[in-house]
């Protein structure tokens, strides 16, 4: 190679990384319609009883919704007794559109597990309640049990 050349490879190598650097990455940015949403946030149609907290780490808590997919399980920690979070969750879901489909106590556990149907899809909330010396834990359970035969994660349809 000649001593021009070279030089002119070292000069332009520079700008051509900077380039490289400044340009989005392939696809694009990912877009509200296109990347999940993972948060640790309360959900919208699932209540919390008041005098909650969630005690544990973000990687315990979690909420995921794309599309008309949902998953999300969450852990909180109060000082009600569980039978009146129980009443308080009776009374609550179904203002939220959830139908009760079970109810159990077993070894000191009320569990709760309702259903709610949407245009696009059908959801599962499992709520299980354990009253603990001096505290009650409320896990909160979330799954996407049905979709619409063909559809995908993220697939929307009209009514």
């Amino acid at each position: 190679m000649k001593t021009g050349t070279v030089l002119g490879l070292l000069l332009t190598l520079p700008m051509m990384m900077g380039a490289c650097e400044s340009m989005p990455p392939v696809g694009g940015e990912p877009t509200d319609s296109v990347a999940p949403e993972i948060r640790p946030l309360p959900l919208e149609d699932v209540p919390e009883p008041r005098g909650f907290s969630r005690y544990r780490s973000e990687n315990n808590n979690f909420s995921f919704v794309e599309g008309s997919y949902r998953k999300a399980e969450l852990h909180y920690r109060g000082g009600a007794p569980s039978a009146e979070v129980a009443d308080f969750y009776e009374g609550q879901m179904p203002i939220h559109g959830w139908v009760r489909i079970d109810r159990e106590q077993v070894k000191g556990r009320r569990v709760l597990v309702y259903e709610k149907s949407v245009s696009n899809a059908r959801y599962r909330t499992r709520l299980s309640i354990v009253e603990k010396t001096g505290w009650t834990d409320l896990e909160i359970r979330l799954d996407t049990i049905d979709k619409p035969s063909g559809a995908s994660i993220g697939d929307e349809q009209e009514n």
